[in-house]
């Protein structure tokens, strides 16, 4: 009963990210800045995992790099779009990225995933190994 509740109210709350961005007097900058500092409740298992304490300082260097390029960048992508646009085509376009980035990853880097990869439920886009 917990894994059906649990996705619907995922869901309810992916969508009101969309509307209430929307609204009058409304900030998106604000609320997607309040809703990722909701991850500073994980800074503590940060000291307890070992991985973590194990990663070297070029490690934190691309990771924060990386982070602040893509994930900050399109945050910020986000809240000026979402600002001229609908709250039903922001969605789809938030859902098509993921779909569409193995595709452009091919298009432009004639890149494709290996055979192993495409047995598994992360990779809905890559075809499935012809059975012998």
């Amino acid at each position: 009963m917990l894994g059906n509740v649990l996705p619907l109210v995922s869901a309810l709350f992916y969508v009101g990210v969309f509307f209430f961005s929307k609204e009058e007097g409304a900030e998106p900058l604000e609320s997607l800045f309040l809703g990722n500092a909701c991850y500073l409740v994980l800074v503590p298992y940060c000291f307890v995992n070992v991985t973590v304490r194990n990663t070297g300082l070029g490690q934190w260097t691309f990771l924060l790099v990386f982070a602040v390029l893509t994930g900050i960048g399109a945050w910020l992508c986000f809240a000026v779009g979402i600002k001229h646009t609908s709250a039903l085509r922001a969605n789809f376009i938030t859902m098509a990225e993921p779909v569409m980035a193995p595709v452009w990853t091919f298009v432009f880097l004639r890149e494709i995933k290996l055979p192993e990869w495409s047995e598994r439920p992360a990779c809905p886009v890559a075809p499935r190994p012809a059975e012998v």
